[in-house]
């Protein structure tokens, strides 16, 4: 698994497990998700490339979403699902 991806992707079950909307789709956690890493990153990225950067970082963002909330169709339900996979996880 790649560094970045797994970076992402701890921040997307962050963002999933501290949503305070639990009826809200899971979906929802990718805009707060992409504008952190970018705000975070954005020394980083060329001014020019900024754009570009940011539509992939939401397509991989809400990929990663899809893949783990896969069956849930509110972050209620992943985190009810979450919790029964692994108790210790909270």
């Amino acid at each position: 698994m790649n560094l970045k991806w797994q970076s992402l992707r701890e921040r997307i079950e962050y963002h999933l497990c501290n949503a305070l909307v639990e009826g809200e789709r899971p979906e929802c956690v990718v805009d707060a998700v992409v504008a952190e890493t970018i705000a975070e990153q954005r020394a980083a990225i060329p001014l020019p490339l900024r754009s570009e950067y940011a539509e992939e970082l939401r397509e991989q963002t809400l990929e990663i979403v899809r893949k783990l909330t896969y069956g849930t169709l509110t972050i209620g339900d992943y985190k009810i699902r979450r919790q029964r996979q692994d108790p210790r996880s909270n």
